[in-house]
């Protein structure tokens, strides 16, 4: 019997979250929209202990590489756009 597929963004807070944890911090929330016609943009929300450009320079680039590494994430191409969680 097999499992049902969970829904885009439960998918991707799975395979995000660990990659995200292990840059020291923790993914708040993902979402998924259209940008154009190919265009999948793939935003996140993150908290940290202390932003900086460094820091979300390394979740954004482990983040990229995950998603690279499983072309069943984000079918197609996509954008990454990110904020931290303190608004």
């Amino acid at each position: 019997m097999s499992q049902a597929k969970a829904a885009p963004k439960e998918s991707l807070i799975e395979l995000l979250a660990p990659v995200v944890s292990a840059a020291d911090a923790e993914l708040e929330d993902v979402s998924i929209s259209r940008a154009g016609s190919r265009s999948v943009v793939a935003s996140w929300s993150i908290a940290m202990a202390v932003i900086d450009l460094d820091a979300v320079a390394e979740v954004s680039r482990v983040v990229s590489a995950a998603l690279d590494a499983d072309p069943d994430a984000i079918p197609g191409s996509f954008v990454l756009e990110g904020d931290d969680a303190r608004g």
